[in-house]
């Protein structure tokens, strides 16, 4: 049971860095490896474990009655309606409710990333054939990361977590994707073109060279930090970038400097959170390794 899970937590485990994770998110991580541990749950449901629940699924009633609709009109605009159902298929893995849109099952958080990545491809008309790299800072149990590759299965996907909420991910990835195209990322393992997993404490190994930057609500429950070491590395290279967060003005500052082109998306769905796109104007070559902020952080 929890093979993959365990088994990638193990190889991250040692790449915890205390100084880039928040107390609170310390206290999620600690409780929510307490909690699988627990005889009652299993692979089937695992995302169903109390604080997990509670920090990474919306709710599906409020997300069913207001997403569909705009999703619609948004699938009809791009032109997907027969290619839309491979990016809803639900995933056999940790227990996501099921829901059903477009005359298919699904689940009620599918929908709602899925709504989310479209809105970003027709707001900044997302060239997909120009996309190599994405890089996904926080990506929760790997929702994200699934529609994306689904979308566009060539490019190299790099999430970077804490080592546990990245073991669940690779868990819950695991199940869709070959073994091939999954990679735990430690001091010295090269890069694959699928998804990569990299624990926060070695934020050095980052890649640079982004296309697509996507931060849903995690920077601005990370220490500022984090967040200037993130924006120092300009948004690991990225030319384009999806995020969303409630009030904070240090993320404001930052996604709304002189170089950038922001587009808001209001939100019907979750008042008080703010969906960004963002161009950047003019782009210079990122290093991660060499960010003042990261290494500084890294070295104290």
């Amino acid at each position: 049971m929890f093979e993959n899970l365990f088994g990638a937590y193990e190889k991250l485990k040692d790449y915890w860095e205390a100084k880039l994770v928040t107390p609170d998110w310390t206290n999620y991580n600690f409780w929510i490896l307490d909690e699988l541990h627990r005889p009652n749950f299993n692979d089937k449901n695992y995302l169903w474990c109390p604080t997990l629940a509670n920090m990474t699924y919306n709710n599906p009633e409020l997300v069913m009655s207001t997403v569909p609709e705009p999703l619609t009109e948004l699938v009809v605009k791009l032109g997907l309606q027969d290619s839309v159902k491979r990016l809803l298929v639900p995933v056999d893995s940790g227990g996501a409710t099921r829901t059903s849109f477009m005359g298919m099952e699904t689940s009620s958080d599918i929908v709602f990333k899925v709504f989310q990545w479209l809105q970003f491809v027709a707001a900044m008309k997302l060239p997909k054939n120009k996309v190599s790299s994405v890089v996904e800072f926080g990506g929760g149990y790997g929702t994200m990361a699934m529609v994306v590759m689904r979308y566009m299965p060539h490019v190299m996907y790099t999430i970077i977590d804490t080592p546990l909420m990245l073991s669940v991910a690779y868990e819950h990835l695991s199940t869709v994707f070959p073994a091939n195209q999954l990679q735990l990322i430690t001091e010295d393992t090269p890069f694959v073109h699928g998804i990569n997993f990299v624990p926060i404490g070695l934020f050095d190994r980052m890649p640079g060279n982004a296309d697509v930057f996507i931060a849903l609500a995690s920077l601005c429950e990370a220490p500022d930090l984090v967040v200037n070491m993130v924006a120092d590395t300009e948004w690991f290279g990225a030319k384009y970038g999806l995020v969303s967060f409630w009030n904070h003005e240090l993320m404001e500052k930052l996604i709304n400097k002189d170089n950038m082109n922001t587009k808001y998306h209001p939100s019907e769905t979750f008042q008080g959170h703010r969906y960004v796109n963002f161009q950047r104007k003019q782009i210079t070559a990122s290093k991660v390794s060499k960010s003042s902020k990261a290494a500084a952080a890294l070295k104290a």
